[in-house]
């Protein structure tokens, strides 16, 4: 996919078309899975967990970039390291929720 699709999906994005949204959930989708199974690998889960963080992730990173948060948010690399900064941070939520109810809290 060549960069300026990914750049224009992003303009879009950020004018509210709710249609590149899933030509973006399908470009990075598996690879925010795999971040999140891998973060996880050592925590009791259910199976889906991996899958519900990603897409949490990228729901966050679209709604937010729709409502015109991220101004400077320009090309595939900046997306990438967005979605993988949000992604990292649900993971670390989800497993403090584990621990916690671990411990009875």
């Amino acid at each position: 996919m060549p960069e300026s699709s990914i750049t224009q999906w992003i303009a879009a994005l950020k004018k509210g078309d709710v249609l590149v949204v899933q030509q973006l959930w399908e470009k990075y989708a598996e690879r925010l899975v795999v971040l999140a199974r891998r973060r996880l690998a050592d925590s009791p889960r259910a199976v889906s967990d991996e899958e519900d963080i990603a897409l949490s992730a990228f729901r966050t990173v679209c709604h937010a970039a729709a409502n015109g948060r991220f101004s400077d948010l320009r090309n595939r690399d900046e997306l990438w390291w967005l979605l993988l900064r949000v992604t990292r941070h649900k993971i670390l939520d989800q497993i403090r929720r584990d621990r916690a109810e671990k411990r009875g809290g």
